[in-house]
């Protein structure tokens, strides 16, 4: 198993999350066009809510998806600000130390 830093892991988590956030906001747009079957609106704000939100935003910008729609718009403005708080406090050092010991504890448990 490759050794991963505390940052890759992180930035890994929030990179993974937010491309699932933009890929689902992009497919609920063209089931939006389409007439088909829509993506529930709790499932992309629990998306950015773990993570993605960045996804969320730039898919909300790229495609002009649910840019007016209330209280989605807001809670997903809501999100980007949280997760761009948890990145900054996820990437001092103490916080990555943590966030090392705890990973390292899971792949021993795991391995």
């Amino acid at each position: 198993m490759p050794d991963v830093t505390a940052n890759q892991l992180i930035v890994g988590v929030f990179t993974c999350t937010s491309a699932i956030c933009f890929v689902q906001m992009a497919w609920d747009k063209l089931c939006a066009r389409k007439g088909w079957r829509r993506i529930p609106e709790f499932q992309l704000l629990f998306w950015a809510f773990i993570g993605g939100a960045l996804g969320g935003k730039l898919a909300q910008r790229l495609f002009r998806h649910k840019t007016v729609k209330q209280p989605f718009s807001a809670y997903l403005q809501l999100w980007f600000i949280v997760n761009v708080v948890a990145y900054g406090i996820a990437l001092t050092p103490s916080a990555r130390e943590g966030i090392a010991w705890m990973v390292r504890g899971v792949l021993a448990e795991v391995i």
